[in-house]
């Protein structure tokens, strides 16, 4: 007889910061292409929405992260969400 195998999801958490006081945990899943090279992404959320970003390896992965968090609370990236056109009920973005 076949035991069933337990329904576990195994996440891997990782830490961004903008500076040693403002850090945010995330998680980070790892993809390998059609061509066999791995990436991995990871997400974070931070104050008032996610980040997100995707790299070849956790060290560039790490910095791009920490960059994009010091842009969101430092430089208010995304604040203004510019121009938006409600079509069929839903919110398009206007370039």
């Amino acid at each position: 007889m076949k035991q069933k195998k337990p329904d576990i999801e195994i996440t891997e958490l990782f830490m961004a910061k903008a500076d040693w006081n403002r850090t945010f945990i995330g998680t980070i899943t790892r993809f390998t292409n059609e061509d066999g090279s791995k990436f991995v992404t990871g997400e974070v959320f931070v104050e008032d929405g996610d980040i997100w970003s995707m790299a070849d390896n956790n060290m560039e992965l790490a910095r791009n992260l920490d960059g994009i968090c010091q842009l969101k609370l430092d430089y208010g990236i995304h604040t203004d969400t510019g121009r938006t056109e409600d079509i069929y009920g839903d919110l398009f973005f206007l370039n």
